[in-house]
């Protein structure tokens, strides 16, 4: 039996599965009109953000995930206990509706999962890469923020429309417009422990 044969077969037990009927139904619920999903009282009550997440076959997530971007101005004003990033990750809790394709053009919904960021990487690398940034930010150092090769759990890149949609700067230029992601393989530690 060829691979592709065996993942289709997979595939075929997978959505006959009572399960999978489960997640099909809540996938659709919410799916039908996230933007009012999002809305809805209880989900603004219990601070939930809906969150996709698509998955390659071999199980990474296809890109990593962002969040709103900061202002340069704004961000060193800040303390760590006050800041936008501390507010969002100690007080969030996210939906993930996970995906997986199976292949280049089948993707199948495989699991919704509550998530919040644990207070052990939040008080530690995460608040390591904030630190950073707003470190490099108050030197004028705006292309030089956290790589994702800098951290396992965070970094910083550009999260813009194109090379014109900016902010300004501590030194009254402009810089692209940047915010904080979660690396890819940190979200595929989070979603499958």
């Amino acid at each position: 039996m060829q691979v592709y044969d065996m993942a289709n077969k997979l595939a075929k037990e997978i959505k006959e599965s009572s399960e999978y009927e489960r997640y099909k139904r809540l996938k659709s619920n919410i799916e039908s009109d996230a933007s009012k999903k999002e809305k809805i009282e209880e989900f603004e009550k219990a601070n939930i953000k809906i969150k996709a997440i698509r998955l390659r076959p071999d199980g990474m997530p296809k890109e990593s995930m962002s969040f709103p971007t900061f202002k340069y101005t704004e961000i060193v004003k800040e303390d760590w206990l006050d800041s936008e990033l501390y507010e969002t990750f100690s007080t969030t809790r996210y939906l993930f509706m996970i995906y997986q394709y199976l292949d280049e053009n089948t993707l199948i919904f495989k699991k919704a999962m509550f998530w919040n960021v644990p207070e052990k990487d939040l008080n530690t690398e995460i608040k390591r890469v904030w630190e950073d940034t707003v470190k490099k930010i108050r030197n004028n150092e705006y292309d030089n923020l956290p790589k994702i090769s800098e951290s396992p759990i965070l970094h910083v890149r550009p999260h813009a429309r194109n090379a014109k949609d900016t902010y300004p700067t501590l030194d009254g230029k402009k810089a692209i417009k940047k915010c904080f992601w979660l690396n890819a393989n940190y979200i595929k530690q989070q979603i499958e422990n």
